[in-house]
């Protein structure tokens, strides 16, 4: 599969079958669910800005997770055009 978004790439669960009937769910699809969650409520509640900086403690996949949510931008990066349907999740 071909994601968009770096987001949406980490937070799918990745499930490997390990046997019959025992599947093996990775841990840090679970973290980057909850980092999403804490840095997207941070923006609703306007507590965050897009572009602010944010620093967290953590030295794993937590850490990274909040460099992934995206923000609706205000305009496309350098040369793309808005509207265009390939360039519609810059």
């Amino acid at each position: 599969m071909i994601h968009t978004h770096i987001a949406d790439a980490l937070k799918s669960p990745h499930l490997i079958r390990l046997s019959d009937g025992m599947v093996l769910a990775r841990f840090e699809s679970m973290k980057i669910y909850s980092a999403l969650a804490a840095v997207r409520r941070l923006l609703d509640r306007g507590t965050v800005r897009p572009g602010q900086t944010l620093v967290d403690s953590s030295s794993g996949i937590y850490a990274q997770a909040p460099a992934c949510p995206r923000a609706p931008p205000t305009s496309p990066p350098p040369g793309r055009r808005a509207g265009s349907p390939a360039n519609s999740t810059w």
